[in-house]
């Protein structure tokens, strides 16, 4: 990629970035810091091999001035490295897979998701261990069978080794975060993400939100989540029905949190539970020995038909990135898939896609 204007004439554009690690104190996400069409280009620029600002500027069509404050940024923020005495190489995880390698790979993520689910007590039916201390809107069990599935891959299937594997990736920030950026530059699917918040209610008390975003909901996600003001709104309408505040009681209907019931009073449409997540970990059956063997044989066929994908100086990142390829987005969806198929899980109705895999610990 020498050509010049290249991607000024093709720019490519991230979907999605996530992160490996923690967040700073300042709960800025990567994602905002690298939303720029601008940042993203710049760093795909020098991501293959080193680059100076000259070759980024051609290829860029742009300023050398210009792209010399924007690598300025990515370099205060640990985002691109300095080498030699002019070039610079990005530091971020970019998934730039071709059609084959993608194909191949949902082949892999098929057999392994058939392996998980034979092998796995909890999918081998659609009884849960547990329904004690459990609001499910209508009591529906397979509404709620999706938001355990999630935990469960969430909390259960993670490689006991990989944190320590991935310490040696991760960079220190200046915000005090410690992570390392990924991304995909196909716009096909919709992410998996996880994010388990911890929020104050009015009356002072904490509570805690699980949700997971996935192709299964219909909602957009945005880090701004984490700040939504709906959850505390709900958290109150669930501790006082009966104190109503009709503004907030209408967004939490246009959300989907709330919905019309025939008794003329909103029903809560999200699970609740007054067992806290750790709680419900504990009563999911244990992580099976021989995942871990399996973990790393799915890792292992991974990164070795993606490496040519993958400039040989990430290599090793990529290696251990692809050793908890079992708790991936990736493997969650084709064990949802999986499971529908052989029957163990239902199709959603619309109104359940507005709140699936989100619990509210209370």
């Amino acid at each position: 990629m020498n050509e010049k204007g290249q991607l000024a004439i093709n720019p490519i554009k991230f979907n999605k970035i996530r992160f490996l690690g923690k967040m700073g104190s300042d709960w800025i996400s990567i994602e905002y810091r690298l939303s720029k069409l601008l940042t993203q280009n710049v760093l795909y620029a020098s991501y293959h091999e080193p680059k100076t600002i000259e070759e980024i500027a051609d290829l860029l069509w742009l300023s050398k001035n210009h792209v010399e404050n924007e690598i300025d940024y990515l370099e205060y923020n640990g985002f691109m490295d300095r080498i030699d005495k002019n070039k610079y190489i990005s530091k971020i995880l970019i998934h730039d897979l071709s059609n084959e390698v993608v194909n191949e790979r949902k082949k892999i993520f098929e057999h392994y998701a058939n392996l998980v689910c034979e092998k796995y007590n909890l999918f081998h039916n659609n009884k849960l261990p547990f329904t004690n201390n459990i609001y499910t809107p209508n009591d529906d069990q397979n509404f709620l069978l999706y938001s355990i599935i999630s935990i469960c891959c969430a909390y259960k299937f993670e490689n006991p080794c990989f944190q320590q594997m991935i310490k040696k990736h991760l960079i220190k920030r200046n915000d005090g975060s410690e992570n390392i950026p990924f991304t995909y530059l196909d716009n096909e699917q919709k992410p998996y993400v996880e994010l388990n918040l911890s929020l104050k209610a009015t009356n002072g008390k904490l509570f805690k939100i699980f949700i997971t975003n996935s192709i299964y909901d219909n909602r957009s996600f945005d880090w701004s989540q984490i700040f939504q003001k709906e959850f505390i709104d709900l958290y109150d309408f669930i501790s006082s029905p009966d104190d109503k505040n009709t503004t907030n009681l209408n967004n939490l209907m246009k959300k989907g949190y709330l919905v019309e019931h025939e008794q003329n009073k909103p029903l809560v449409n999200l699970v609740t539970s007054e067992l806290d997540l750790d709680d419900i970990v504990a009563l999911l059956p244990d992580f099976p020995k021989d995942f871990i063997e399996l973990n790393n044989s799915l890792g292992d066929e991974l990164f070795n038909i993606s490496k040519s994908c993958y400039p040989k100086h990430i290599h090793d990142l990529c290696y251990t990135y692809y050793k908890n390829s079992l708790f991936s987005g990736e493997m969650i969806i084709n064990i949802i898939d999986n499971l529908i198929s052989n029957g163990i899980l239902k199709p959603l109705e619309d109104f359940q896609k507005n709140t699936v895999n989100m619990i509210l610990f209370l």
